[in-house]
């Protein structure tokens, strides 16, 4: 979502950037952080355009290097932004200087929906959170697993559907309790209704919604989950998040 996001000129939002993680650090350890997570993505994705192909050297190589050109703007804008502590007000204004022509600007990242709590009500900053069908959702985690992901550490807390599950009904959970400080978008309704949805978002953050590249949407993710999950697995979905489910109507 975050491509479709920055596929509007006048916002500019990064894929899986990270840099509202270290909020709160020092300049020189904000700094050290960035630099790490540039070096953990590699060239597993890009922090502007995303990338599920298998690359060949040099589209490595250009992938590697417009991540680390992009890092080192940034952080150029941010030691402009601040010599102290690394609040909100100086990561906008660092991602602004970064990408002058917009006016709206953000990181999408899943790992920040575990700490919705930290991040509404920032003086400043917007949070839109996406939500989908926990059996989708569960499928294409199943698949990350066993591919892109293979081999992560992290991956013994979520590495089959009833935690993943799990995970799902516990972040639905932070949702709905955060939910008056939250913009919340289902994501099936985007797939299917991307007007309607994006002409209430575009309202909400006072852009033209017009201007969105809609022709990026593809809503055959929606159901994947019938190829993609073994009857065991389904079930073990369903034991879980089964009451969430049919709560938000996905059931």
């Amino acid at each position: 979502m975050g491509k479709l996001f920055h596929s509007h000129p006048e916002m500019a939002v990064t894929h899986e950037f990270g840099n509202l993680q270290y909020v709160g650090l020092a300049l020189m350890p904000y700094i050290r952080a960035i630099m790490a997570r540039v070096q953990h993505v590699d060239t597993r994705w890009g922090f502007v355009e995303s990338t599920s192909k298998i690359l060949s050297v040099d589209e490595a190589k250009w992938l590697k290097r417009n991540n680390q050109k992009l890092a080192l703007r940034y952080l150029l804008n941010i030691a402009r932004a601040t010599v102290g502590t690394v609040d909100y007000a100086a990561i906008e204004k660092a991602m602004k200087l970064t990408f002058p022509e917009a006016s709206v600007v953000g990181d999408k990242l899943p790992q920040y929906s575990r700490h919705l709590d930290k991040y509404v009500g920032q003086s400043g900053l917007a949070c839109v959170n996406i939500y989908r069908d926990c059996r989708d959702m569960t499928s294409s985690f199943l698949v990350k697993t066993r591919t892109d992901w293979a081999g992560q550490p992290w991956l013994a807390k979520c590495d089959t559907a009833t935690k993943i599950a799990a995970r799902w009904v516990r972040r639905i959970d932070m949702m709905e309790r955060l939910d008056d400080q939250l913009y919340n978008i289902r994501y099936e309704e985007l797939m299917t209704q991307p007007q309607k949805v994006l002409g209430q978002f575009g309202e909400w953050v006072q852009i033209d919604s017009t201007q969105f590249d809609i022709d990026m949407i593809q809503p055959t993710s929606i159901g994947n989950y019938k190829q993609g999950l073994t009857q065991q697995e389904l079930a073990e979905v369903m034991a879980v998040a089964g009451p969430t489910m049919a709560r938000l109507g996905y059931i």
